[in-house]
């Protein structure tokens, strides 16, 4: 087997060829992205200067907090949003990051799922308040077809 060198240096940011658009923007303030995933660590240091907002205080988690729907979430938050100085990937920092957790029961947010009907009212929430594009990490429990419909009918 060779050994490449150059492909395995390359920093994560290069290697999904986001390098050229990191370089030429931070992202607007006035553009609004939406993460449809758990509660997100707000008081995290590496969002210190980042544009967060949310609609109840579910979906926010605590510094620390030590579920894995907390962490996946900060995580996701951070190749968004976190400072370019915090260590996350940092993709578009100057947007305007509004969350919405989908895990609205203890059980749901310790599996890490939510049901078709959560996720299209989370869906209509999102966009209501501004976002325009929608990060969403997350997986569904079975539904019936109405709860299909629902979620069809949001993301129309």
């Amino acid at each position: 087997m060779v050994h490449d060198a150059h492909v395995t240096s390359r920093p994560p940011v290069a290697m999904a060829g986001l390098s050229e658009l990191m370089a030429r923007s931070v992202g607007a303030a006035d553009l609004k992205v939406g993460l449809l995933d758990g509660p997100v660590m707000v008081g995290h240091p590496g969002f210190s200067a980042a544009k967060l907002e949310w609609s109840c205080q579910g979906d926010v988690a605590e510094v620390g907090a030590r579920d894995v729907a907390a962490t996946h979430a900060t995580s996701v938050a951070g190749v968004l949003v976190a400072g370019r100085q915090s260590g996350a990937l940092a993709i578009c920092p100057g947007v305007t990051l509004v969350t919405r957790s989908v895990f609205r029961s203890a059980a749901a947010r310790a599996a890490g799922t939510t049901t078709w009907m959560e996720l299209a009212d989370a869906l209509r929430e999102i966009v209501d308040a501004g976002a325009r594009i929608v990060n969403m990490s997350l997986s569904t429990a079975p539904g019936m077809s109405e709860e299909h419909r629902a979620i069809q009918d949001a993301l129309d």
